[in-house]
């Protein structure tokens, strides 16, 4: 029986939209389709001045009295 939100817990959400598979079972195994593959291309990041992180510490949300034009 296939597994429904109408079965599951409350929290359960079974999605609307699959991504394709990567490869195919045969009698020898899995194999990789390298064209399936999901291939990330990043951005040249030299010279740049930003860090790809923020502190903890950092607050969520600017301070009430804040004022962009103060600068």
């Amino acid at each position: 029986m296939p597994l429904t939100n109408k079965r599951a817990g409350i929290g359960f959400y079974k999605g609307n939209s699959l991504m394709t598979k990567e490869g195919r079972h045969t009698s020898k195994g899995y194999k990789l389709d390298r064209n399936k593959m999901l291939t990330i291309v990043a951005p040249d990041l030299e010279g740049f001045k930003l860090k790809p992180y923020v502190a903890p510490s950092v607050p969520k949300y600017p301070p009430k009295e804040y004022d962009p034009e103060a600068n």
